[in-house]
């Protein structure tokens, strides 16, 4: 069913005429966030060549022709000087430092600050309003943005091309990257940041280490923390070039703006950072992050059509539900429809059996075969405790059902769906078409859905179909593909989707 086997999907090749359960309207939630990254990254890399470039004008003649591909006290980035970062603080030196030193300074700072900020944030806030906010600054994956950004600054030409507006996927490397983990340069060319095909979460590299299939050409920006990390490094060489962009700083689909209270505010002014903002009625901190929030809180300022995301936020949403939902409501839902299993009290509001109810308002149990644009996930408990009405300590994921991976004798089956997720430590960072463990049989049955674990866990999947006229649902669960292609035309040599 869907697609027979991997292969980069172009977003030109969907089939709009047809409505595969949630898939449309999922693919258009990425694409246009996947857009407007793509979009506020080049404008803010035009900008920094344009003020680099009228640095260079002010240079030598012969620094202009520097190739910048050797660190030397002659590459580029270390010809050009700006001023320090706390030239702006009375009393402080204005001496001019030289752009490669101005922008480790830049993002040192940064790294302090939001150490401190997570030090001197409460782990427990007075309010429900405070812990909405401290919940997404308490997740951020801040640091390891700007480790990995130093690091690229430190040891390759990274910079020198940034300036200089070149394809940063041909940077040169002078020293081994200790921390990239998944993460390559030429994951940042040109090519890779384009927004032709659909992402990967965790790019092709992980899709190819899980399942086995290859690709024609890789595609390992969006999907990951490269995304992020070019993000922070932009904001760094900006802030260095004196570009200022206070219009610009509310939320986007690249950072959002959470509130603190005025005594935390008071703890880091000190700081002077750009990520904390003070001329606002209520203080906040600004995110960056590729899209995906962990509990998906919503910002203090706008976020427009980009509002951060996690797995379950992005079903409720597609849904139009009157409230964000989690792995453990989809599946609590599932358990009361074919377990019969009812009277929930897993949060602490009184309002769980509530909200297991719209969902089962809106959703059907499929207990059959699965369907191209069904809501398919799972919720671990980790106390194994599985028939818990209460509170119970656990982790889940959803998406979008694709389809499912064939086994072999080497490898297990996956599920493929669309999906919002993050794990930063292993290069998964964002939005995409992501892998699971299968849930379901070789035929798509979803009959079994208790799975005990040896580690005294319990996993509870779950298949949830948005409830339809049956003439949509019908042709939703008959469709062969959300893409125009044919077989014939999509189908490379690998591990393929039935």
């Amino acid at each position: 069913m869907t697609i027979t086997a991997f292969t980069l999907f172009r977003y030109q090749d969907l089939k709009p005429e047809t409505n595969c359960g949630l898939c449309t309207q999922t693919l258009d939630l990425m694409h246009q966030r996947q857009q407007h990254m793509h979009a506020q990254q080049s404008s803010m890399l035009a900008q920094i060549v344009a003020a680099a470039s009228l640095l260079m004008s002010r240079l030598p003649e012969h620094a202009n022709s520097l190739t910048g591909s050797v660190r030397t006290e002659q590459s580029l980035c270390q010809q050009l000087v700006v001023l320090p970062p706390d030239h702006h603080i009375e009393g402080a030196s204005s001496t001019p430092i030289h752009l490669y030193q101005a922008v480790q300074d830049r993002i040192d700072r940064y790294r302090l600050f939001f150490q401190e900020l997570v030090a001197v944030l409460p782990k427990k806030p007075e309010t429900a309003d405070d812990q909405t906010s401290y919940t997404a600054i308490h997740t951020n994956k801040m640091l390891i943005y700007l480790d990995r950004a130093r690091e690229l600054i430190d040891n390759t030409d990274f910079l020198d091309r940034l300036i200089r507006g070149e394809d940063l996927g041909m940077m040169t490397c002078f020293a081994p990257l200790e921390q990239q983990g998944d993460m390559q340069l030429t994951d940042f060319s040109d090519a890779q940041r384009a927004t032709t095909y659909l992402p990967f979460s965790g790019g092709t590299r992980r899709i190819t280490r899980k399942t086995g299939q290859t690709f024609s050409e890789p595609m390992n920006y969006w999907g990951t923390p490269s995304v992020s990390i070019l993000t922070v490094t932009l904001l760094a060489v900006s802030d260095a070039l004196g570009i200022h962009r206070d219009s610009e700083h509310n939320s986007s689909a690249l950072w959002w703006d959470y509130s603190i209270l005025e005594d935390i505010k008071d703890k880091l002014v000190h700081h002077h950072s750009p990520f904390l903002l003070t001329h606002r009625a209520t203080p906040s901190v600004t995110i960056v992050s590729t899209g995906y929030m962990f509990g998906a809180t919503r910002p203090v300022t706008d976020a427009g059509n980009h509002p951060p995301e996690d797995c379950s936020s992005m079903i409720s949403r597609l849904m139009c539900m009157s409230q964000q939902h989690t792995t453990r409501d989809f599946s609590s839902a599932y358990r009361q429809i074919v377990d019969g299993i009812s009277g929930w009290r897993y949060y602490a509001s009184g309002e769980s059996q509530r909200i297991v109810n719209e969902l089962t308002s809106r959703f059907d149990a499929v207990r059959s075969t699965v369907a191209i644009g069904d809501v398919l996930g799972y919720f671990t408990f980790k106390n194994g405790d599985d028939t818990n009405r209460c509170w119970a300590p656990g982790h889940g994921h959803v998406g979008v059902w694709l389809g499912q991976t064939l086994a072999t004798e080497t490898r297990s089956s996956y599920e493929i769906f669309f999906a919002f997720t993050r794990e930063v430590e292993t290069n998964v960072d964002g939005f995409g078409i992501d892998v699971i463990p299968a849930v379901t049989d070789a035929h798509h049955a979803h009959d079994t859905h208790i799975h005990p674990s040896d580690n005294g866990s319990v996993q509870a999947s779950f298949v949830l179909r948005p409830k339809q006229p049956a003439e949509t649902s019908q042709a939703a669960s008959s469709a062969m593909s959300i893409f125009a292609a044919t077989e014939s035309q999509t189908a490379p040599t690998g591990v393929g989707l039935r």
